[in-house]
């Protein structure tokens, strides 16, 4: 945590003295910032992973809304179906009964 905590300077570096993890990842971020092909790969994977959660939602966004659809349709058919079903029956019938 004390190296999230964006502490610099000799406070860091005192810190750093003391915990050998927090000095691994001091010496991992100087190799960082000095290396630009390094800095722009972090960058490419960086955008990957915002490209694919992007391309995730739309996706899924566009499942939900066409499975809406769908479900909107398939409402509308059976409704239809039993019109129609309704509608036979009435035509059909003498006296209560159905022919066959």
């Amino acid at each position: 945590m004390m190296y999230l905590n964006n502490l610099e300077g000799e406070e860091m570096e005192a810190i750093a003295m003391e915990n050998p993890g927090i000095r691994k990842a001091l010496t991992i971020e100087r190799a960082f910032w000095q290396s630009k092909q390094e800095r722009r790969l972090y960058e490419l994977r960086e955008k990957a992973t915002r490209d694919e959660l992007s391309m995730l939602a739309g996706a899924r966004a566009e499942g939900e809304a066409r499975g809406k659809a769908e479900g909107k349709a398939e409402g509308k058919a059976e409704m239809a179906h039993e019109a129609i079903c309704k509608f036979l029956e009435r035509s059909f019938t003498i006296s209560g009964l159905l022919y066959p």
